[in-house]
């Protein structure tokens, strides 16, 4: 009867140490995401919009500043009719008020035409660090970062206008939770009349397709 007494007590010890490590279910993760633990669409919606922003804004005082083409800016290229086009699309480090970093580091190249329109590529993309204003109340870090990559279009009138796509994406914490998001979105836009993004965002813990699609 003894020895009877003794394996239940020891099963129940052994029960009871399994729900305080387990937690409930079988191999659970106490800190895993739940339904309140996770950035909102719209929030998530927000932090796409704003890559798409900050992109265009730098692409659109780049044309703005170069104006249309002149003959006066063409030194190179046969009878002066084209010309190489760099321009760096690097906006600095943007510190967040609330803590972290965004910084944007790309180019726009390729060869513009004086009398005709010119298509160049534009490659660049988002460094993110501890930033916690894109997604407020989360910790956001690139995941390796936002990647924009795709086409600028400078008519002779002076009008530009892109066509680019928004891949790679990030991670957030919080509360020892972890969430993130990879992206497979395009953004148009035109210096006239604006910009739309659309596409979708894959997110999780757990797993979630965001479709997006708003003008700016």
């Amino acid at each position: 009867m003894r020895k009877k007494q003794w394996l239940v007590a020891v099963a129940t010890a052994l029960v009871a140490l399994a729900v305080i490590f387990l937690g409930p279910g079988c191999g659970a993760n106490p800190l895993s995401p739940t339904s309140t633990s996770v950035p909102s669409q719209s929030a998530i919606e927000n932090a796409v919009l704003s890559f798409a922003r900050n992109l265009t804004g730098a692409a659109g005082k780049v044309s703005l500043a170069g104006g249309p083409p002149t003959l006066s800016r063409f030194v190179e290229g046969p009878a002066l009719t084209t010309q190489q086009f760099y321009v760096s699309l690097g906006s600095g480090i943007m510190a967040c008020a609330s803590g972290g970093t965004l910084e944007l580091v790309g180019h726009i190249s390729g060869t513009l035409y004086v009398n005709g329109d010119s298509t160049m590529t534009l490659s660049s993309y988002f460094n993110i660090h501890g930033n916690k204003c894109l997604l407020p109340g989360w910790t956001m870090d690139g995941d390796p970062y936002v990647s924009l990559n795709g086409s600028f279009f400078i008519k002779s009138s002076g009008r530009s206008s892109a066509d680019v796509d928004m891949s790679r994406g990030w991670t957030a914490t919080k509360d020892g939770n972890s969430y993130g998001c990879q992206h497979a979105i395009s953004v148009d836009w035109d210096t006239i009349t604006g910009g739309r993004q659309q596409g979708h965002v894959t997110c999780g813990p757990p797993s979630k397709t965001i479709n997006t699609n708003s003008t700016f």
